[in-house]
């Protein structure tokens, strides 16, 4: 299925991750075994999860984001909203923002959540 949906993607996981530029040439069960153990910051698993980019440059967009609306909220009245990195990274241009309330509880788990998941992948 990864073969068929990004060929291009695999090819170059591959390449990078284990150095194996032919994997046409490994036993169909090992290339198998292989892919299943790409990092999540593959480019093949984020085409099926629809990330555009790596759980790490997604929160250094969102933490750009934060220091430009701190830096935003303090300049004068009628200036422009700064432009969100994280939505561009995730697909959001022209679409208006849903605002989101979590508490400070909910944010701690979401963050060690992100993290967790960039350990794993790192």
């Amino acid at each position: 299925m990864m073969l068929r949906e990004d060929e291009d993607s695999l090819v170059c996981d591959f390449a990078e991750t284990y150095h194996i530029l032919d994997f046409r040439s490994l036993p169909a069960k090992l290339a198998a075994t292989l892919a299943a153990g790409l990092s999540d910051n593959s480019r093949i698993k984020r085409h099926f999860s629809g990330m555009a980019c790596t759980t790490e440059t997604l929160l250094l967009a969102l933490i750009a984001d934060v220091q430009n609306l701190s830096l935003w909220s303090k300049s004068k009245p009628g200036s422009p909203k700064p432009e969100s990195l994280a939505d561009k990274f995730l697909g959001n241009l022209g679409k208006e923002a849903d605002t989101v309330s979590v508490t400070a509880e909910e944010f701690d788990r979401i963050r060690q959540e992100l993290l967790k998941g960039g350990e794993q992948n790192g």
